[in-house]
């Protein structure tokens, strides 16, 4: 009796950048060996960067014309499905969605699509995405988590598409636990001094003009804080300009992108996450692995890791005066800091990227047509 073939999985993306989701499917390839992998993203993506390192099928396309990524790139998409003949096409971003509706609409896709929903925002306020997201070839959404399930449910009509996935971490990426001195010796930041920090691209969604207003708040109080910012982004001039205007540019550092997130991460001490909206939000998984106190706003899927009081502390999205209140709680008592670490440690075993890549292909495999 021959060999059962592995199911065969094109996934698309059309990011460019480096964020959670890039990183989620890199997980998949590298961990879910027995699917083949084959990808399809733009010849610029740090995503092919990193592809490039493991044994699969990569084809690029050019994503700097709008015109051409309507009209040519969907044909180069068909023309990869051609060729690799997948089993299902995974589709990680709206974009990707974008390409894999043109090809079906011209009757030029009829393979099995998963969609991947990583954000909150809203969509389905428009004809073109409430056809995207009940387009008949789709056999499941994955969510990133309950909170944005929820919101597909007022968009997508056959509800038993939707399927929570939880996005994983790599509890084996943070070999240093908090307190690391890898910042506190770059920036000759004093003993005394608490670092509080966050990690994220400089975007509206990530409440970034919050965690200044935070920090200005907490100088208010209390001398004994540096703040820093990790990522880089559309906003970057408008923050500067911000902490220039509160004359806080001794207090707030900007550290711009970084390559040595696991050793940035464990040298804060608080991990001050403002986001305005978030899936899920994989950074405070990273923290909660390293030892990192979070501070963090119940936005989206965050309260999904978060219990307040338990593991963390959260207030309302953009409550100034509850985030700076919870930051001064973790800076005057030492033994509700280490309580939450010791729980956070707990449940972050929860959101682990094994656990995220088995649940993943169980699913591709629960697909008709793939076994």
């Amino acid at each position: 009796m021959a060999d059962k073939q592995p199911i065969k999985v094109l996934h698309v993306s059309t990011q460019t950048g480096w964020r959670g989701g890039e990183q989620q499917i890199m997980y998949l390839v590298r961990l879910g060996k027995e699917v083949r992998h084959y990808l399809f993203c733009p010849e610029e993506a740090a995503l092919r960067k990193e592809a490039k390192k493991e044994e699969i099928t990569i084809k690029t396309f050019d994503s700097s014309s709008k015109f051409s990524f309507f009209l040519k790139v969907p044909f180069q998409l068909w023309q990869f499905i051609s060729e690799v003949r997948p089993h299902l096409i995974h589709v990680h971003d709206s974009g990707a969605h974008t390409l894999a509706y043109l090809l079906a609409r011209r009757k030029e896709l009829a393979l099995p699509l998963i969609v991947s929903r990583r954000v909150d925002i809203r969509r389905g306020k428009n004809i073109f995405s409430r056809k995207k997201y009940n387009q008949p070839e789709i056999a499941k959404i994955f969510c990133v988590s309950n909170y944005v399930k929820t919101i597909m449910e007022s968009v997508v009509k056959d509800r038993n598409k939707l399927l929570t996935i939880y996005s994983g971490i790599d509890l084996q990426r943070f070999l240093y636990r908090s307190p690391y001195p890898k910042l506190r010796n770059e920036l000759d930041i004093p003993d005394d001094y608490l670092i509080v920090g966050n990690i994220a691209a400089l975007t509206k969604p990530k409440g970034y003009p919050v965690f200044v207003k935070t920090a200005a708040e907490l100088l208010k109080h209390r001398q004994n804080f540096i703040f820093v910012i990790a990522g880089d982004g559309p906003m970057r001039a408008n923050i500067e300009k911000m902490i220039q205007n509160l004359g806080l540019e001794k207090n707030v550092i900007l550290l711009g992108f970084r390559d040595d997130i696991p050793e940035i991460l464990p040298s804060l001490d608080i991990l001050l996450f403002p986001s305005e909206n978030e899936g899920l939000g994989t950074t405070i998984l990273d923290a909660m692995a390293c030892g990192v106190n979070v501070v963090a706003t119940s936005a989206g899927g965050i309260p999904e890791m978060i219990t307040h009081q338990m593991n963390g502390l959260l207030a309302p999205v953009g409550d100034i005066q509850q985030l700076a209140s919870n930051v001064l709680r973790l800076a005057c008592n030492a033994e509700l800091r280490n309580m939450l670490k010791e729980n956070a440690y707990i449940t972050v075993k929860n959101f682990s990227v094994e656990n995220m890549v088995t649940q993943t292909i169980k699913a591709y495999h629960e697909i008709p047509g793939t076994i």
